[in-house]
């Protein structure tokens, strides 16, 4: 049966008479997420998306794709041609009833796998428009330590593919991403964000020039996971929802320092 409809209220910086919007939801089910943490992190990536999508019938000017990354690979679940778009109830009910997650638990994640089929999803799928505003949204919970790793470059090497990837008929175009960091408990996993919330994945989400419309909303390190540490990120007025969030400005490419790549870099752990 479906869901009731959430109550989080729709970003107001989302203008259907200016741009059209690609999205994409990015979550972790690497870090073992018992069934009772699972239901909130489903529940809550579902009022996520519902925040997000916008959009006045007949046109379908926000467009979600909806990934997963493991341990050793990452899937689009919902693309950006999905018939699911269609139907904004349809899409919320199943993300709560479809999503995977309880996975993992090892010490493994693979966010980068996830980063560049996510990428890849925007290359082949997205609209070439320029007036098209990109944005990814990562819900992480454990540490991909690949990223993390600052003296191999990886992390720069994604900031630089997603600053300059994408091409529209003006030009390169950045995908502006935010990362929503809730630590899981330290006994689900030994590469638990723990007390990285505020710093994890700094290197790939914030912006040179003090430009806002990237960066990371952190989650205390409580030892636990409840509906609390997300929705702190959806409360209007609060700092991650209106300088991150819901936050469209446009800005101009920040000239990353290496040259671009046509396609997402190769994950160092395997093919997902």
């Amino acid at each position: 049966e479906p869901t009731s409809s959430p109550t989080p209220q729709i970003c107001d910086q989302l203008d259907p008479t200016f741009s059209t919007y690609e999205f994409a939801i990015i979550v972790d089910n690497s870090c073992g997420l018992s069934e009772a943490e699972c239901e909130i992190q489903l529940e809550q990536v579902a009022e996520l998306f519902w925040i997000l999508k916008a959009d006045v019938p007949p046109n379908n000017i926000t467009r979600i794709t909806f990934a997963q990354y493991t341990e050793n690979g990452a899937e689009i679940i919902v693309g950006l041609d999905d018939t699911l778009q269609l139907n904004k109830q349809d899409y919320y009910d199943y993300i709560i009833n479809s999503g995977a997650c309880g996975a993992g638990g090892n010490g493994q994640t693979d966010l980068v796998s996830g980063l560049n089929v996510t990428l890849q999803e925007f290359v082949t799928n997205g609209n070439p428009v320029a007036e098209t505003i990109r944005k990814v949204y990562l819900i992480n919970n454990c540490i991909d330590n690949v990223i993390q790793n600052a003296s191999n470059g990886i992390c720069e090497e994604l900031f630089n593919d997603f600053e300059t990837t994408i091409e529209s008929d003006t030009g390169r175009v950045p995908i502006d991403r935010v990362a929503l960091n809730i630590p899981a408990p330290s006994a689900r996993a030994n590469n638990t964000i723990n007390g990285d919330s505020a710093t994890y994945l700094d290197c790939f989400a914030t912006l040179n020039l003090g430009q806002g419309a990237s960066g990371i909303c952190a989650a205390e390190n409580d030892e636990e996971i409840s509906s609390q540490d997300y929705s702190q990120f959806f409360e209007i007025d609060s700092e991650c929802y209106d300088e991150q969030i819901c936050n469209f400005a446009g800005r101009a490419n920040p000239n990353p320092t290496q040259s671009p790549t046509l396609r997402p870099s190769e994950s160092p752990t395997g093919t997902p």
